[in-house]
């Protein structure tokens, strides 16, 4: 009922958006996309059976599969001259078929009758939830909503094409990880130590995985976007490096966030979160009016990176750890990336001249 009143809303305020970014062409990928709203409702109830009884695998070809549809479809569909239509088309069919594939998995779930007693208890976290849920989707899009109102298609287009390619090993390596993170910390709040301890090697595996190649993305952006996609994403390259420099710390992020809702702090996430919307979108407005895409990504990499370790140390707050022991245990692995993006740095300097498959 809640997505369903979430498309109602989405068909009555489409005109506005049309206006608002002066294309009425908006309008209708809109209208599209508000038919994927109710069905991504469907399997919350039997996704959430999967991550309680940690059947990963399972979430992984689900996941999988509908990432197929979706990435395999837009690229058929922009083959075929469908145009921005082809990112929204497949939207709905994705939707529609993690929901059935979480159904057989999972089973028959039975619905008892309501418990109005169970609700006040129930209706504060609830809330903070959707309101931490609103948060991140604003994170996700506010940044580029802003871009969309302050500058031209194209600058929209160079920073959303950097973020989404700058991001790819982050979503691989971190983001992804998060449905694992959260149900397996939740089974240690028993044991703090144990806890502790576990926070703590996932966050320092994730950044020695992530920091590097972090620093690789920074110092191949370039030659590998000369090489792959020709000079005209060229002006996406500073966009790929300075949210590279931003995403190297994302792991205190990813590993804080599963820390604070397996310990139902749902409130100070949601509180947390909103305050890294805030900043990151007034560090997109600075960069709006200063320049293009290239001010706006150096504002809102360098901030990304300064929030990310806020979150990672609210986390060790929470651990009963001092600020000491974050920087000590946990921030060192991002060193390493400092003598590599040097080397890296260097070598391009030396070879900026050269066809882009000898610089990579």
């Amino acid at each position: 009922a809640m997505n369903f009143t979430a498309t109602l809303f989405l068909v009555a305020v489409s005109p506005l958006a049309g206006h608002l970014f002066k294309d009425p062409r908006v309008v209708p990928v809109i209208l599209i996309l508000a038919v994927a709203v109710p069905l991504m409702a469907l399997p919350t109830i039997y996704a959430s059976q999967l991550y309680r009884d940690l059947r990963f695998r399972a979430l992984a070809q689900i996941k999988f599969g509908e990432g197929l549809i979706r990435n395999v479809g837009s690229v058929i569909l922009a083959a075929l001259g469908f145009g921005a239509y082809s990112l929204v088309l497949p939207q709905p069919a994705g939707a529609l078929y993690t929901a059935i594939n979480c159904r057989m998995l999972t089973g028959k779930i039975s619905i008892g009758r309501p418990h109005p007693h169970r609700w006040p208890a129930l209706l504060a976290p609830a809330l903070w939830l959707m309101a931490l849920a609103l948060v991140n989707a604003l994170q996700m899009n506010g940044t580029i909503f802003v871009i969309g109102v302050m500058h031209n298609p194209t600058v929209t287009g160079f920073y959303t094409w950097g973020f989404m390619l700058s991001s790819q090993a982050i979503y691989l390596l971190g983001i992804n990880l998060q449905g694992v993170f959260f149900p397996v910390l939740s089974k240690l709040n028993h044991d703090s130590n144990r806890q502790k301890q576990a926070f703590k090697r996932a966050c320092k595996i994730l950044i020695l995985a992530v920091a590097p190649l972090c620093a690789l993305q920074i110092v191949l952006a370039r030659p590998v976007i000369e090489l792959l996609f020709q000079d005209r994403w060229l002006p996406a390259v500073p966009v790929v490096q300075w949210l590279s420099v931003g995403m190297m710390t994302q792991p205190f992020s990813i590993l804080g966030t599963s820390l604070l809702l397996a310990r139902g702090q749902y409130r100070l996430l949601a509180l947390l979160a909103a305050v890294v919307v805030i900043l990151i979108t007034a560090a997109a407005m600075l960069g709006a009016y200063f320049g293009r895409e290239a001010e706006i990504a150096r504002c809102t990499g360098t901030t990304l990176f300064f929030t990310n370790l806020v979150a990672g140390w609210v986390a060790c707050r929470e651990l009963k750890c001092g600020v000491g022991y974050f920087f000590r245990e946990l921030f060192q692995p991002v060193f390493i990336a400092l003598p590599l993006i040097g080397a890296g740095v260097f070598l391009v300097f030396l070879t900026g001249s050269w066809p882009p498959l000898i610089s990579i």
